[in-house]
C-alpha cells in the first residue's frame, strides 16, 4: 500500500481583519468611555460646585495663588486693579475680592487663578490699544472664576484621573486613554473659553456702557496664530478668528452698542 503525502489547502482558523477590526472597536470603546465619563462627571461637578461659597475657594487656593503668582510690578497693578473693580461692581454675583498681578511674560496673555487672582503679562499690556480692550480680558478671565471653570476643571481631571487608573492595567487601552481624554479635555476647555467670552462681552456693557474694542485683542492674536487645517482640535482655545466672528454675532443679535473707546492709560507700557 502506498502511501501519498497531500498538502493541506491553505486555511487558517481566523479571519485575516480580526484583528484590525478588534483594534478599531477598541478604539472606539475607549473614545466613547472618555467621553462619557468626561460628559457624566462634568454634569455632577458642574452641579455640585455650585455650592462651593466664594469664599471657601478663595481659602482653599490661596497658598496655592501665592506660589503661581510671583510679585508683580505694584505700579501697573494698581492701575488695572482699579479696572477689574470697576468689572466686580458690575457683577453683583462676585461675592469675594478679586486681585490683579502684572507679570513679565514672553507672550500677550492673562490667566486667571482659581481663588479669584488674575494674572496679565506686561506683553499684554504693551500689545493693548485701549482701556476697553484691557477691560475685555479681564472680563473674560473674570467669566472663568464666576463659571467657575477652575473648580469643574479640576473635578473632572480627578474623575478622569480615576478612569485612566482603571484601565491603565491594559496595555491596549492605556496606549489610547491619555491622548484620547486630552483630545476630548481640550474640547471641554474650548466650550469654557467661548463662554467665558460671553460672560466679558455682558460684563463689559453692564460696567462701560457699551461693548467697543470686545473684539480688539482677539482680532490682534488671529493675526498671530497658525491657520493649519486641524489645529482647533489640538488646542484648548477656540481660534481667535472664531472667537471675533462669534462675539460679533452676538453684539448684533443682542443690539450692543459701540462707542469711542477710552485711552489706554498712560502709566501702561507701549
Amino acid at each position: 500500500m502506498k502511501v501519498v503525502t497531500k498538502i493541506p489547502e491553505e486555511q487558517h482558523n481566523y479571519g485575516k481583519q480580526s484583528h484590525l477590526v478588534e483594534f478599531l472597536w477598541l478604539v472606539l470603546g475607549v473614545l466613547a468611555l472618555v467621553f462619557g465619563v468626561y460628559i457624566v462627571s462634568g454634569w455632577l461637578v458642574g452641579f455640585f460646585v455650585h455650592f462651593i461659597p466664594q469664599e471657601t475657594e478663595r481659602k482653599l487656593f490661596a497658598k496655592l495663588t501665592q506660589a503661581l503668582a510671583p510679585e508683580s510690578d505694584r505700579v501697573l497693578s494698581a492701575e488695572l486693579q482699579g479696572m477689574i473693580d470697576r468689572l466686580v461692581r458690575a457683577t453683583p454675583e462676585i461675592e469675594i475680592p478679586i486681585s490683579v498681578r502684572v507679570i513679565e511674560g514672553d507672550a500677550p496673555n492673562a490667566m486667571a487663578l482659581p481663588g479669584g487672582v488674575i494674572l496679565v503679562t506686561k506683553k499684554l499690556l504693551q500689545k493693548a490699544g485701549s482701556q476697553n480692550e484691557i477691560m475685555m480680558v479681564l472680563a473674560h478671565e473674570l467669566g472663568h472664576f464666576r463659571l467657575r471653570h477652575h473648580l469643574r476643571g479640576l473635578g473632572r481631571g480627578v474623575i478622569l484621573l480615576g478612569t485612566m487608573i482603571v484601565l491603565g492595567g491594559e496595555p491596549e487601552a492605556s496606549s489610547f486613554i491619555s491622548p484620547s481624554s486630552q483630545l476630548v479635555s481640550r474640547s471641554f476647555s474650548r466650550a469654557d473659553e467661548a463662554a467665558a467670552d460671553e460672560y466679558a462681552l455682558e460684563t463689559l456693557d453692564r460696567a462701560v456702557g457699551h461693548v467697543g474694542g470686545a473684539t480688539d485683542f482677539f482680532e490682534k492674536i488671529a493675526t498671530m496664530e497658525l491657520g493649519l487645517p486641524g489645529m482647533s482640535y489640538l488646542s484648548t482655545h477656540p481660534p481667535s478668528s472664531d472667537r471675533v466672528r462669534a462675539l460679533r454675532a452676538m453684539i448684533a443679535q443682542r443690539g450692543y452698542r459701540e462707542l469711542a473707546l477710552d485711552p489706554k492709560p498712560r502709566s501702561l507700557p507701549n
